[in-house]
């Protein structure tokens, strides 16, 4: 039996956005922020090592929720619960109907001719 067949991409209905604004944000400042607290924390003799290990945490956590957050509404987008295999074989089998289409149209229509 071939899989290629079986793939399914279940599309929105025409009234519904799946993808709300914010959902997909850039992490880097978060990381940036994650990545100065932890240089402060390594380059600083002294400080609160309990106020920094709470701010380390807590950006931590604001990354881990972003990115979960960010998984959750991939997995709501058309095709987003497909695999990466899944999208490679649909992708080929895309690339296979094109081709296709291409030696119809150039087997019907062999010359073109352009008017300038």
């Amino acid at each position: 039996m071939n899989q290629q067949n079986n793939l399914e991409v279940n599309a929105p209905s025409s009234n519904e956005n799946p993808i709300k604004p914010g959902t997909f944000q850039s992490i880097l400042p978060i990381l940036d922020d994650l990545l100065g607290i932890l240089y402060t924390q390594a380059t600083s003799e002294g400080g609160n090592k309990a106020q920094a290990g709470e701010s380390v945490a807590a950006k931590a956590k604001e990354l881990a929720t972003t990115l979960e957050n960010m998984k959750l509404a991939s997995m709501e987008l058309p095709g987003g619960n497909l695999s990466i295999n899944e999208i490679r074989k649909l992708s080929e089998k895309l690339d296979e109907e094109a081709e296709k289409r291409m030696l119809v149209k150039n087997f019907l229509f062999p010359i073109s001719i352009h008017f300038n």
